[in-house]
C-alpha cells in the first residue's frame, strides 16, 4: 500500500447552529448547489489521499473533474462495507481508505459488528467537531430538537464504550453547562429507573431495548409512583424491527428518533412535528438506490447510501449501509427545508465485493 500523505490539519471549532435559520431553512435549489459543490470537494480530497478511492475511481474510469452535477454523481462506484472490512483485514488497522497517517487521529469508534467484522472508524479533531464530539454540530442539533430548557435533566442509559452514540453523549459532560448530565449505562432498567427519580431526569437517552424495558415497568407502576417520575422526553437511537411501541411510556412523554451509524455519524434526527428524520443535507449525502445500484424516486424504499462532506481521516463515499429506508424533499412544518428520512425500514440483503459497482462489467 503506497504510502499516506501527511496533511496539516486546522481545528475549526464549529458554531452550533442548533435551529439555524441560515443553513437548516435554505431553499431546495440552493442545498443542491451547496451540496454538489461539498461533494465535488469530498471527492477530491478521498482520490488524493486514500489508495483504495485512487484505485477504485482508476478503474472505474472515472474523471473525478467531470462530476459537476448530482446525476454525473452516479458514476462514482458505490462501497461496501465488505471492502472496507476487507481493506482494514488486509493493511491493520484502518485500511488503505485513510486520508492521513495514523499519528493525526485523535479517537476511534467502530462499528457493532452485527453485520461482520466490526469496522473501525478513526476520527481527528475536526472530525469529531462534526461527528461527535464536545462541539458536535449535527449532534447538538438532534438533540436541541427536543427543545432543551433550563430545568432539563438529561439521563443516558448508554454505555459509555467504543460506540459512536456513547462518544457523543459523553461530550455533554465535558462541555454543556447549564445542562445536567447523569451517565447511567451499565445499569439495569430498574436501577436506571431508581435513578430517574433520584435525580428527576426529564430527557432521557436510550436504545430500543432499554426503551422497552423501562416502558413495560413504567406501565406497571400506579399513578401514585408514576408522579414520582418527571420523564418528559425520551431520545431513542434506533429503529427498524426493534423500535419499541412509542405509546409504552404514555402520551404525556415526548418521543423523538436519531438514525446514526458510527461510519457517518448522525444521519437523521427528529423533530417535534413528527413526520420524518431530518437528513443534514449540508453535512452529507442521502442516496436511495434499487437493487441494481439506480436511484430511486422520491418516496420510493430502497438502500440508504451515504457520502460524508467534511470528513478528514476516513472519508466514506457512496457508502452502503445495509438499511432500507425512504426520503423526501418535501419541507417540515417545522420550518426544516432538508430531505426528510421517512425511517429505517429494514435491512438489505447483503452483498459483498462483487454488488453493483460489478454491474457495468457483467453487462
Amino acid at each position: 500500500m503506497p504510502p499516506r500523505p501527511s496533511r496539516k490539519i486546522t481545528v475549526q471549532p464549529v458554531r452550533h447552529s442548533y435551529f439555524s435559520t441560515t443553513v437548516e431553512t435554505l431553499g431546495r435549489k440552493d442545498l443542491d448547489r451547496l451540496k454538489i459543490h461539498m461533494l465535488r470537494r469530498a471527492l477530491k480530497y478521498a482520490f488524493e489521499g486514500s489508495a483504495h478511492y485512487k484505485a477504485a475511481f482508476k478503474d472505474a474510469h472515472l474523471d473525478i473533474s467531470k462530476i459537476r452535477t448530482l446525476e454525473d454523481w452516479t458514476q462514482v462506484p458505490v462501497l461496501s462495507r465488505f471492502e472496507v472490512s476487507f481493506s482494514q483485514t488486509s493493511w491493520p488497522p484502518f485500511g488503505d481508505l485513510l486520508c492521513l497517517k495514523e499519528q493525526q487521529i485523535l479517537m476511534t469508534v467502530m462499528t457493532s459488528g452485527t453485520m461482520g467484522r466490526p469496522v473501525l472508524v478513526p476520527l481527528t479533531e475536526n472530525d469529531t467537531t462534526s461527528y461527535c464530539g464536545p462541539d458536535s454540530e449535527l449532534w447538538n442539533r438532534a438533540v436541541h430538537a427536543i427543545r432543551p430548557r433550563s430545568d432539563d435533566i438529561v439521563q443516558s442509559t448508554w454505555p459509555h464504550a467504543q460506540d459512536a452514540w456513547s462518544a457523543s453523549s459523553l461530550s455533554f459532560t465535558r462541555r454543556r453547562p447549564g445542562l445536567p448530565f447523569i451517565l447511567s449505562g451499565g445499569a439495569t432498567a430498574e436501577q436506571q429507573l431508581g435513578l430517574m427519580e433520584r435525580m428527576k431526569t426529564t430527557i432521557l437517552l436510550t436504545d430500543p431495548v432499554t426503551c422497552t424495558q423501562l416502558g413495560n415497568i413504567l406501565s406497571g407502576l400506579s399513578s401514585k409512583e408514576r408522579e414520582r417520575i418527571k420523564l418528559r422526553a425520551v431520545i431513542v437511537s434506533g429503529q427498524g424491527k426493534d423500535r419499541p411501541s412509542w405509546d409504552i411510556f404514555g402520551d404525556d412523554i415526548e418521543h423523538l428518533d436519531i438514525a446514526y451509524a458510527a461510519e457517518t455519524g448522525i444521519f437523521g434526527y427528529e423533530c417535534q412535528v413528527h413526520h420524518g428524520l431530518h437528513v443534514p443535507e449540508d453535512h452529507l449525502f442521502v442516496e436511495v438506490l434499487d437493487p441494481d445500484g439506480a436511484p430511486v424516486a422520491l418516496g420510493e424504499k430502497g438502500e440508504l447510501v451515504v457520502t460524508t462532506f467534511r470528513r478528514e481521516a476516513m472519508p466514506f463515499i457512496r457508502y452502503r449501509l445495509g438499511d432500507i429506508g425512504a426520503v423526501t424533499t418535501d419541507p417540515c412544518p417545522c420550518g426544516r427545508t432538508h430531505m426528510m428520512l421517512e425511517g429505517i425500514l429494514g435491512k438489505a440483503e447483503p452483498r459483498s465485493i462483487v454488488d453493483v459497482n460489478a454491474k457495468d462489467e457483467q453487462e
